[in-house]
């Protein structure tokens, strides 16, 4: 199973590398952002609310 900190796109917090942000693109119909969601490292991609962005189909 895929792992948060195993993504690319998880960036660890420089205290704790046991935790960190994943980062995600956001489009909308006016505008695209970056959204960064709080995450533990070894909490599994698979069935997080977020998991669609980074779970090839």
């Amino acid at each position: 199973m895929l792992e948060w900190g195993q993504s690319k796109n998880f960036f660890p917090n420089e205290d704790d590398s046991s935790m960190g942000d994943i980062v995600i693109r956001v489009v909308d119909p006016r505008q695209a952002y970056y959204k960064s969601i709080p995450v533990s490292a070894d909490e599994e991609v698979e069935g997080h609310k977020w998991a669609e962005h980074f779970i090839a189909k």
